[in-house]
């Protein structure tokens, strides 16, 4: 069970690097990979680029934002804890 999720994490995170290949702005893709980034690899400084990439496109982008602030929020309270 737990290989086969982590063979699916692979194929999501190859298949959202292909797309951004091909559209390295588009938005969505940006935003699924950062949450893939921050949720599931458990890479906050890759997940923290990926949403500013992702903002830097959409500023107003409800959920990169709400996403990116939970990051920070969790970030600082380990950096200070």
């Amino acid at each position: 069970m737990l290989a086969s999720r982590v063979d699916r994490c692979q194929e999501a995170d190859e298949l959202l690097r292909t797309a951004l290949a091909v559209n390295s702005s588009h938005v969505p893709v940006l935003f699924e990979c950062a949450k893939l980034l921050h949720h599931v690899k458990l890479e906050p400084y890759e997940a923290e680029c990926m949403y500013r990439r992702c903002l830097r496109e959409e500023p107003q982008h409800a959920g990169a934002l709400s996403q990116y602030a939970m990051l920070l929020g969790t970030h600082s309270q380990k950096s200070s804890g």
